[in-house]
């Protein structure tokens, strides 16, 4: 009798003790591999889709403005082009963190917006009449001749030359070539994400190597945000060396500044969502993976304060030509900002999310 008692106690115990394994609660990779889906699935619909679509209706909004031109286009005829310019230079800086997969590996961003334009190359091509300028030879010219920059110097600089000078049939010529050009690439790029599926693609792969979407997407921002300390702040105002103001991102039109402050609006947007809340943000997933030790800020609040003060340093009344060509210090102070927000990114997020960054180590930090 004592042995069935013992049996039916031992037996007892071991149900309940599967009871419990059953009703245990998820383990932490799932709650992470939850929260990485749903973060893919915001920045692609929430931020990514509603852009790259954006910047192709600007560029063929543009593409079909310069297209009516002809022989007896006036000088403000062209002027008229420069409102729509200006929108595709500052749509495109709100889609280039977006330089990952296929957008990558086939150069579109690259070929889109390679600056500084080379005006020299530019006045060649026009004044050369032994060459022609037609579609069939545009693949041959130089990278530096064409995209967003050479945009710029036509409509901003050469206006009298494409409809008064003995060659102007020969600017239009080129301005169309160049035009149409952007409209085909932006086009290629909304394809690729809508309607060949790397939405998808982007979106459900929650992977965490070098090659998988969120891994990528911080390179993205490092490389980015590298790009502007060094590259668009640091070359013309002299930081790296003599100052350079013809080096300037948005030259011509002098929205070098605006470009930037568009690439910050975007890491800002990743970071806190829809502003509805409708959708998560980078912000609420740093946050779960972050230690709960009220001592320490949490990286991601320091990235939105660092944001908001990045925010403020931008001159609002002077372009970065201005800026630079009168010795002013302002510059130091916004890339002294830009410089905290990169070591945050590169550093902390690249720690907290166990990600590789594969730019190299520039900044001494």
């Amino acid at each position: 009798m004592k042995k069935i008692v013992v049996l039916s106690c031992l037996l007892g115990f071991i149900f309940s003790c599967k009871k419990e394994e059953i009703k245990s609660p998820p383990t932490k990779v799932s709650s992470v591999e939850f929260e990485r889906s749903s973060l893919l699935k915001s920045i692609t619909n929430d931020i990514i889709l509603k852009d790259v679509e954006s910047f192709n209706l600007k560029a063929d909004a543009f593409n079909q403005k310069i297209n009516i031109l002809n022989s007896i286009s006036t000088r403000e005829d062209l002027k008229v082009t420069e409102g729509l310019l200006d929108s595709l230079l500052i749509q495109f800086s709100r889609i280039e963190m977006f330089n990952v997969g296929p957008i990558k590996d086939n150069y579109f961003f690259t070929l889109i917006n390679p600056y500084p334009t080379d005006t020299v190359s530019i006045n060649e091509l026009i004044y050369d009449t032994s060459i022609q300028l037609e579609e069939s030879n545009f693949a041959s010219y130089k990278l530096t001749v064409k995209g967003i920059p050479a945009l710029e110097y036509l409509i901003y600089k050469r206006k009298d030359s494409i409809v008064s000078s003995v060659n102007a049939g020969r600017w239009l010529s080129f301005l169309k070539l160049v035009s149409s050009d952007i409209a085909k690439r932006a086009n290629k790029v909304e394809s690729t994400w809508i309607y060949d599926g790397y939405s998808e693609v982007f979106s459900n792969n929650i992977g965490n190597e070098f090659n998988d979407p969120i891994p990528q997407l911080i390179n993205s921002i490092v490389a980015i945000l590298d790009n502007i300390y060094f590259q668009e702040l640091g070359v013309p105002s002299g930081s790296l060396g003599s100052v350079q103001p013809k080096k300037c991102r948005a030259l011509y039109s002098e929205l070098s500044l605006n470009s930037i402050e568009n690439q910050i609006v975007i890491i800002e947007k990743i970071m806190k969502g829809t502003a509805d809340n409708s959708s998560i943000g980078l912000q609420e997933y740093l946050d779960f993976l972050e230690s709960k030790n009220v001592q320490d800020p949490l990286v991601a609040s320091m990235i939105l304060e660092t944001i908001s003060e990045i925010r403020n340093e931008i001159p609002k009344d002077k372009s970065l030509y201005q800026i630079v060509t009168s010795n002013s210090k302002e510059i130091e102070e916004l890339r002294g900002k830009v410089k905290e927000l990169l070591i945050l990114f590169k550093n902390d997020v690249a720690s907290l999310m166990s990600i590789t960054v594969s730019i190299s180590d520039n900044d001494g930090d």
